[in-house]
Formats: structure tokens, C-alpha cells, sequence
């Protein structure tokens, strides 16, 4: 009588994964059988479902991820994957405003990619050192808190003005980001 070996345990995890800081990204163990006794994912860190053969990871800095599985005749199969998170961030202040355009660049104001969780301070100041607009605690990429070229109720002169802007990342991080912005008419 001959047996037959049973079927080999197999887990893949795909190909590594590249992500920009604060970027998300699915992480998905894939089995070649359904009969699994136990399973883990190590480290669980930044993974949101870490009970789970599908999980969501955002990540704030590179690691290599481990999926292992047991079946129920105790064959063990793992997999890894690599995940790199460039530390690029993405955070652009115009250089150049027209307040009184219908279109755009009238007003500004931070914008940025998934890394910037909020704008701690914005503020404005005159070739003088005079600040003339400050706003704290808001979302990027929203041009309603940004600055539309007034100080005081009015309209500033066409002229160059300086920014010291300070940014939140999603893992609590901080960036303090200066230069100046040329308010034309």
C-alpha cells in the first residue's frame, strides 16, 4: 500500500512593497489550503488587523514583515515580506499668490501628501518682522485656512512676505518649514 505525502503548506506574501511615509498599504497572506490551525504575523506593529489573513499596515519606518502558518497536521510554511517607507515628505507652499484670481493659486496655504496629519502653526510676516496673519491646528490641502493676501481687514501691497509654517506628521513628528511668498495683483 502506498501513501501519499500530503500537499506542502505554502505562503506567499507577495513581492516587497515600497511606500511613501504615511502611505498605507494592504499586506495579504495568500495559502495554498484552507485547513490552517494557527497563524501569526510578526512584528504586529502599524498592522491594523493583525488577527486577520488580510491586514491594512501603515508604517512609519521600513521592516520586514513575517507570516507564519500552522496547519493541522503541524506543517509549518512562512513567508516575509519587505516593506521600505521613503522618508520623502511631500509638502508644497507656493512660491507665488494673486489673491483676486478666479483661478487658482489665490490663496496660501500647506499642502502635502498622507504624512502631513495636521498644520500646528502658520504664520505671516511683513519685510519687518510684523506678522500679519497666523492660523494653528488644521488640515493640509484645505485652502479655507489658508492666508489670501489681507492683514488687518485689507489688502496687503503686491511685495514679498515670509512664512514659518510647522507641520504634524501622522506619528507625531514635527517639521518647522520657513520662506518667503510673493503676493502679486
Amino acid at each position: 500500500m502506498n501513501l501519499s505525502a500530503p500537499p506542502q503548506l505554502i505562503v506567499d506574501l507577495g513581492p516587497d512593497i515600497t511606500l511613501s511615509f504615511g502611505d498605507s498599504t494592504v499586506l495579504e497572506a495568500l495559502l495554498n489550503m484552507t485547513e490552517i490551525d494557527t497563524f501569526n504575523w510578526s512584528p504586529v506593529d502599524f498592522l491594523r488587523t493583525p488577527d486577520s489573513l488580510v491586514t491594512i499596515l501603515k508604517p512609519t519606518h521600513s521592516q520586514i514583515y513575517t507570516f507564519t502558518a500552522l496547519d493541522t497536521m503541524g506543517c509549518v510554511a512562512r513567508d516575509q515580506v519587505q516593506v521600505v517607507v521613503l522618508k520623502e515628505h511631500r509638502i508644497f507652499l507656493p512660491n507665488i499668490i494673486r489673491p483676486e484670481s478666479i483661478e487658482f493659486n489665490d490663496v496660501f496655504t500647506v499642502y502635502s501628501g498622507a504624512e502631513v496629519s495636521r498644520v500646528r502653526t502658520m504664520q505671516i510676516y511683513d519685510r519687518w518682522g510684523e506678522m500679519l496673519f497666523e492660523n494653528q491646528n488644521f488640515a493640509p490641502n484645505d485652502p479655507q485656512f489658508g492666508w489670501r493676501g489681507n492683514a488687518r481687514g485689507k489688502k496687503v501691497n503686491p511685495g514679498v512676505y515670509v512664512y514659518v509654517v510647522e507641520v504634524e506628521f501622522f506619528d507625531g513628528s514635527t517639521e518647522v518649514i520657513s520662506g518667503d511668498v510673493t503676493v502679486v495683483r
